[in-house]
């Protein structure tokens, strides 16, 4: 065998393991795929009351998985300029809203490691094809070093990509608490998430560094899910990056709360505090906070009926046994009252009974008004279920 046949066989296999090193994620070749499966895990309210006594009750909701990862900020990126609702050029600060998304887009090239790129994000811009893309090797960690105004525009994203639009407040940077759809998660939300209302960490009653990123054991974040999933089926509740939350910070205008530590925090940031503990300017980047996103579905439930104040007004889906009939059946059932609702589609006797986990077994009276049937809640003894 010749020396030059060995010295090109050498090259070629350090060329294909330079380019597997440094393979890229587009997100122009599969942003929709990506926005369209982005997991969320329900979080189960009932019994809920915080600590301070802030708020009694918990609306039904659901928290995203996994952190919000650079994969799917930049297909949110990529929505949005395919869309029209941003536009970027190389060397521009990247804005919605009048916003800034990121302070800079970092230069890509060999001098660049992308992990080690502390205070920068490692998204990047493509002029040449319009298109953001990531490292392949770090396209599954969360996204990082973005400002409370990034985690509102991936939520508005999700928003519009799901058709969700009413939820969106933009001229008011909020959110339509009565509509469908994405946000960025409440404190309580959060609170409730990642304590279950006693634990003290997320990871339960105890923690340590195999549960989660934290303590500067890794020296970096690690791709999301690289520990066990807690209570909920959430990753990364502890450690890893902070995630931003809604609410503002009203000692100081123009900054909101983060939740959760980061893998730079010692263990007494892990733990669940029964109020928010620290803000940030709403235009501050930090390469130690990310986004992880809720969602709430507003407009019917399907399989229970929770929290009977939060309904009135309101349609709602449930299956019911009727008695009459003997057949099992679901309707659209709407409340005027806490404990008193007409079947909107279809009106019908007496003697239906819920198979659901809120009122299983409760009966239904009925009373006509004004020629439309009514009904009310009651137990085996008269009482209302609450």
């Amino acid at each position: 065998m010749s020396k030059q046949f060995i010295l090109l066989t050498f090259l070629f296999i350090i060329t294909l393991r330079s380019f597997a090193d440094n393979l890229l994620f587009d997100a122009k070749d599969s942003f929709t795929d990506v926005l369209k499966n982005i997991s969320f895990e329900e979080i189960n309210v009932a019994g809920f009351s915080s600590p301070t006594g802030a708020i009694d009750t918990l609306e039904e909701y659901s928290l995203s998985t996994y952190e919000i990862t650079n994969r799917q900020f930049a297909s949110a990126l990529q929505y949005g300029l395919e869309n029209g609702i941003i536009s970027y050029s190389s060397g521009e600060s990247l804005t919605f809203n009048g916003e800034k998304l990121f302070d800079s887009l970092p230069n890509w090239g060999p001098d660049v490691t992308t992990i080690e790129n502390y205070g920068i994000n490692e998204i990047d811009f493509n002029s040449s094809t319009n298109s953001f893309f990531i490292d392949e090797s770090i396209a599954d960690f969360p996204v990082r070093y973005v400002s409370w105004y990034s985690a509102y525009y991936m939520a508005y994203i999700l928003n519009v990509f799901n058709e969700y639009e009413s939820k969106n407040q933009l001229a008011t940077w909020s959110f339509d608490k009565e509509a469908t759809g994405y946000s960025i998660p409440s404190f309580w939300q959060w609170f409730r998430a990642g304590s279950a209302g006693s634990f003290i960490y997320p990871t339960g009653n105890a923690i340590d560094t195999s549960m989660a990123n934290f303590d500067n054991v890794i020296g970096n974040p690690k791709k999301v899910g690289s520990y066990g999933p807690n209570f909920f089926g959430l990753y990364d509740m502890a450690g890893n990056v902070w995630e931003w939350l809604q609410d503002d910070d009203e000692s100081n205008d123009g900054f909101a709360f983060g939740a959760g530590g980061n893998w730079l925090d010692g263990e007494e940031s892990m733990s669940i505090v029964s109020e928010p503990s620290f803000s940030y300017e709403k235009k501050w980047f930090s390469h130690r906070g990310g986004i992880r996103i809720a969602y709430q579905n507003k407009e019917f439930s399907e399989t229970s009926i929770k929290a009977p104040s939060s309904l009135v007004g309101k349609d709602f889906k449930a299956s019911w046994y009727d008695s009459e009939s003997g057949e099992q059946r679901s309707e659209i059932l709407y409340f005027l009252s806490d404990y008193e609702f007409f079947l909107r589609y279809e009106e019908s006797g007496s003697g239906l009974y819920v198979y659901s986990s809120s009122f299983s077994g409760y009966g239904w009276d009925t009373h006509n008004h004004q020629g439309q049937i009514f009904y009310t809640i009651f137990d085996e003894s008269g009482n209302p279920p609450y």
